[in-house]
């Protein structure tokens, strides 16, 4: 179990500062000339060649992939997706959240970074969530025990916005926030809470931030000898969220 986090400033919530216009541009096809080369067909414009548009993942065990194996998604939602984009490392680890904890993505993200050259990307997928409902009102989050839900509400998103400015500064064109996977049935409460601070945050944040909806359900899950995973996605749910981005970049014909 980690360590208590320093309970954070609850303060109001607003809509984030726009950044730069690339970060907020219009979506278009690209401009390079499509070719018939390699299998791969770019996600704007539908044509093969080697001009795909790059898209990095960043988030928590979901967005690496869990377990190893047939069963698991180590890497997996990369492979699907580098069959439509050119897909950099991923950027992530297992017990990240939103929330400030001993886990919090941005600081992590940061401190990662601090060594690397900073990846420019046409597109970012951001997956994280699951372990804030899994770590609200409990140990790992103390602060997170006595406030109010109105008072965690405004810490969600006020945390989120700071991971989306963040993300503005290295992605060209959209970022895609996925809904939280997070089936554990004690928790739904809590999963309505974090999935609807999210969600709020990222309506208000512009068009340069997508809401993804997945819609969750039992067959999403990962299934193990041990009976199912109520905190990872499958391999089919990959599938799904690799064809919910392409529908919504592919031009409408």
């Amino acid at each position: 179990m980690p360590a208590a986090a320093k309970r954070p400033r609850l303060d109001g919530a607003g809509p984030p500062k726009r950044a730069g216009s690339g970060a907020g541009a219009a979506d278009k096809c690209c401009d390079h000339p499509a070719t018939s080369s390699g299998r791969r067909r770019c996600a704007q414009c539908g044509q093969a060649g080697p001009h795909l548009l790059r898209l990095r993942i960043y988030g928590d065990s979901n967005a690496v992939g869990y377990r190893k194996g047939s069963i698991g998604t180590r890497g997996f939602l990369e492979h699907v997706l580098q069959r439509i984009f050119d897909v950099p490392n991923a950027l992530g680890r297992t017990r990240l959240t939103v929330l400030p904890s001993s886990t919090e993505f941005l600081p992590w993200a940061q401190a990662r970074e601090g060594g690397e050259v900073c990846v420019q990307t046409d597109y970012a997928l951001l997956v994280l969530g699951t372990n804030d409902v899994t770590y609200l009102r409990g140990r790992a989050m103390q602060w997170s025990q006595d406030p109010s839900d109105a008072q965690i509400e405004r810490e969600i998103r006020r945390s989120l916005r700071k991971i989306l400015l963040w993300l503005q500064t290295r992605t060209r064109r959209r970022i895609f926030v996925l809904e939280p996977l997070n089936e554990m049935k004690r928790k739904v409460g809590v999963k309505d809470l974090v999935m609807k601070a999210m969600r709020t945050e990222v309506l208000r944040s512009g068009t340069h931030v997508e809401w993804l909806p997945m819609r969750w359900s039992e067959k999403d899950l990962q299934r193990t000898r041990g009976g199912v995973d109520p905190r990872h996605f499958s391999r089919g749910a990959c599938r799904r969220i690799a064809a919910r981005i392409k529908a919504r970049l592919l031009p409408k014909r």
